[in-house]
């Protein structure tokens, strides 16, 4: 009788264990989930700011060829007046 309450005391010691590991388990997995979806969510954003700088970057040289031809206007009107000034 005492081998047979050792066993099932045994037995209730192990289905706690597996129990145990199993809820360790689900947790593990609940995290590694987690941290799939936060990659994702990094990835969006590195896009995102690649996306961003480009346009920046488009922006910028947009500028400077504006930049460059009033600058070039400018010389012309210039040069223009000083022709008709000497003229």
């Amino acid at each position: 009788m005492k081998k047979r309450n050792d066993l099932k005391g045994q037995e209730k010691r192990i289905i706690q264990k597996e129990e145990s590991l199993d809820k360790k388990l689900e947790a593990i997995e609940k995290k590694e989930e987690s941290f799939i979806h936060r990659d994702e969510e990094i990835a969006q954003r590195l896009k995102d700011i690649d996306a961003t700088r480009d346009r920046v970057n488009e922006l910028k040289q947009n500028i400077i060829n504006e930049t460059e031809k009033n600058c070039q206007h400018d010389q012309r009107r210039s040069q223009a007046d000083a022709y008709r000034a000497d003229g």
